[in-house]
């Protein structure tokens, strides 16, 4: 079975990351609390217009660009990404094996 999450699960999940990761930058002292405003205000009003998970990952790699505090939290959501095509390309590939056509899923799943 293939659990895929839609847009709004992965921005949710993102944006616990993202504060997750903010909190951590201000008690290690690493940004300000100024600086931390206008990243916090940075990440609420883009986020939200994100409707894909193209757009999402544009968002996340210029946040990175930006910030490069989150360069692990952009790492984390290509991970993501390559899962779920994995998953994707496992279910396609039990499929085709369910109906004997071996040869297609080999193919599919180079």
């Amino acid at each position: 079975m293939v659990f895929m999450l839609n847009i709004e699960d992965h921005k949710n999940n993102f944006g616990v990351e993202l504060t997750r990761k903010l909190g951590q930058l201000l008690e290690n002292g690493e940004i300000k609390l100024a600086e931390c405003g206008q990243i916090a205000e940075y990440i609420l009003s883009n986020i939200d217009s994100c409707s894909t998970l193209v757009e999402l990952h544009s968002f996340l790699q210029e946040l990175n660009n930006r910030y490069p505090y989150f360069e692990n939290v952009l790492q984390l959501e290509e991970g993501y990404e390559k899962e779920e095509k994995d998953q994707e390309k496992a279910a396609k590939m039990e499929e085709l094996l369910k109906h004997n056509q071996v040869d297609q899923a080999i193919a599919t799943g180079k």
